[in-house]
């Protein structure tokens, strides 16, 4: 999507290394509207510096957003600076995988209206709205400093469609109810299989997020609590070929998806 899609909208979008979080004030001009990241991306499991992220954005008045799709329950975005949160609903937080949806949580912790040149579309009139000025009406109207989501519910689902529907909404509920004792469980049989694959004398590494560098599994003490998520991944002592026959083995015996 960032690659592709986006550059046929006129957006572009640059990459940052985030081992080092100085990198994102490297990628910065005049037109840079947010910052994105995800707490824990597969496959390197390398949690992100959030907080580190987050407070080079504000020097240049620009909002962080994380998908945190990986890691709900386990960590708080918000609470180490971001602005924007968002799920994948469909992975843990419904954890049944038969329905699909999104969620987008504003913070309200971020001063849309501070830099009315780097975020126009919420200091400039929106002529399909009337000409209102969502960073001065929203807060205004409600209380409240959720201009971001106001906006993307009532200009982007409105043009886009992207809503959720009854039934799926309904599933994704179901499966809220228990997000914080299966995530609890997810970390503690995930660690588990983390000790185990260690020892194993085909696995040549274990990619997890405690099993970085120093400096990268430092960032799951800090931002993680009661477990370090529930994504593994492994590097077989056979390298690629090794890694072939591990799949076609898994492709004869498993039912095709």
């Amino acid at each position: 999507m960032f690659t592709h899609t986006l550059s046929k909208l006129g957006i572009e979008v640059r990459y940052a290394d985030p081992s080092d979080p100085k990198n994102f004030e490297k990628v910065i001009d005049e037109k840079t509207r947010a910052f994105y990241g995800e707490t824990l991306p597969n496959p390197y499991l390398r949690v992100f510096p959030i907080q580190e992220v987050a407070d080079i954005g504000k020097k240049y008045n620009i909002p962080l957003i994380v998908d945190n799709t990986a890691a709900p329950v386990i960590c708080k975005p918000l609470e180490h600076g971001a602005a924007v949160v968002v799920y994948s609903l469909t992975k843990y937080i419904a954890g049944h995988g038969t329905v699909v949806g999104g969620a987008l949580v504003d913070g309200g912790n971020f001063d849309w209206t501070a830099d009315p040149k780097r975020q126009p579309l919420f200091n400039e009139p929106d002529a399909s709205y009337g000409g209102v000025v969502w960073g001065k009406a929203v807060p205004e109207l409600t209380g409240a400093n959720v201009s971001f989501a106001v906006r993307a519910r009532v200009t982007l689902l409105r043009d886009l469609g992207s809503a959720l529907s009854p039934d799926n909404a309904f599933g994704v509920i179901q499966g809220l109810e228990t997000v914080a004792l299966r995530m609890k469980q997810h970390c503690e049989n995930a660690a588990k299989v983390v000790d185990y694959l260690k020892k194993h004398k085909a696995i040549s590494k274990v990619i997890y997020a405690t099993e970085h560098n120093e400096e990268i599994s430092s960032r799951a003490k800090k931002y993680l609590k009661n477990g370090n998520g529930a994504l593994v991944g492994i590097e077989l002592a056979g390298g690629i070929e090794a890694g072939k026959k591990f799949i076609e083995v898994f492709k004869n015996v498993l039912p095709c998806c």
